[in-house]
């Protein structure tokens, strides 16, 4: 019987960080970020989104990532800026949205690849809608 129950402890040793790893993550938020003063939403590189605590997200001590090249509204003849950017998003696979603390926002060239990024702790997926659309029979009014 005690043979079994070591057994027993060493499996729950070796399952518990894989059952804890996916409601207790570390991310790097190479596809996108946004926040709000409790809730960072974090997109990973592969477009995964993550809700996580504010206060864990960050870069260098910072809410905002610099970003450089930036065109103001995609729109050519804007000129180029540097921005520090408090939430961005993938637009397209070679260029990125960025808002800045004033809501301005730019198009940016960065990949997933290359985009400076905010890593936020202790996010967790946000739970699974179980929902799906209007109630059969229930007009919608416009």
């Amino acid at each position: 019987m005690l043979f079994q129950s070591h057994h027993v402890i060493f499996l729950a040793m070796l399952i518990a960080p894989f059952t804890l790893a996916k409601n207790n993550t570390t991310i790097q938020c190479k596809g996108g970020f946004a926040a709000n003063i409790t809730v960072g939403m974090c997109n990973d590189r592969g477009g995964e989104q993550y809700l996580c605590p504010t206060p864990q997200c960050g870069k260098d001590g910072h809410l905002w990532v610099p970003m450089a090249g930036c065109l103001y509204h995609a729109i050519l003849g804007s000129g180029i800026s540097d921005q520090q950017c408090t939430s961005y998003n993938m637009e397209r696979k070679d260029a990125f949205t960025c808002i800045n603390s004033g809501d301005a926002w730019y198009s940016c060239p960065y990949t997933p690849d290359t985009v400076p990024f905010i890593t936020c702790s202790n996010c967790t997926l946000p739970p699974k809608a179980t929902g799906g659309g209007p109630i059969q029979g229930t007009p919608i009014v416009s």
